[in-house]
């Protein structure tokens, strides 16, 4: 495969992806949202100081509304993103719903003071939505590269999200030098640790 090729063929794989999303009933994408945020419960719990940053998930994306309500009782700390001009993300704490507005993209974002992603080094875990990731850890996200800019430096425990289906045979995911790499992969079927 050409370098060339490679915006190409993430393109086509996003398209796939969305589309395959659209065609998950609601009564699908309840239940595997329910089984996807439980497991994500579960690897909290077992993380010394439940200090995580995690999303707030796209109706489109998995976890949906469970996501966010599971993971803020299961953690001691909530950190989530908060989209800035130029493509960065920034931290806040999330206190409760009354601590989010919709942001730039209609995501909901915390109001509360934010930090730089330097922050993050300071727990235990970061989970970040994906459409894809292949079973070497690498994540495809919507495109914009917002998390591969904020995750650049960051060395801790980065977990992906995304439904079992969505995890691909290593080297399906079309990847680029500034691609990041996750540890770990939750779905909706179990928790895949990369390279074990």
């Amino acid at each position: 495969m050409r370098l060339a090729d490679v915006p190409e063929r993430k393109s086509a794989l996003r398209s796939r992806i969305r589309e395959s999303r659209k065609k998950i009933t609601p009564e699908l994408k309840g239940r595997r949202d329910s089984k996807l945020s439980e497991r994500t419960v579960a690897l909290i719990s077992a993380l010394p100081h439940s200090r995580v940053a995690a999303f707030v998930p796209m109706p489109s994306e998995p976890g949906g509304d469970f996501f966010l309500p599971a993971v803020a009782c299961a953690c001691k700390e909530l950190w989530l993103p908060v989209c800035y001009p130029k493509g960065q993300l920034r931290w806040g704490q999330y206190t409760g719903p009354e601590s989010l507005r919709p942001g730039k993209f209609g995501i909901l974002e915390p109001i509360t003071p934010t930090a730089d992603s330097a922050a993050l080094s300071a727990l235990d875990a970061v989970f970040v939505p994906a459409l894809a990731i292949d079973e070497a850890g690498f994540r495809l996200g919507q495109g914009a590269g917002y998390y591969d800019r904020a995750m650049a430096d960051f060395s801790g425990l980065l977990v992906a999200v995304v439904y079992a289906h969505e995890v691909l045979p290593v080297g399906e995911v079309p990847t680029q030098q500034h691609d990041i790499k996750c540890s770990a992969i939750i779905t909706d079927e179990g928790t895949i640790w990369v390279g074990e």
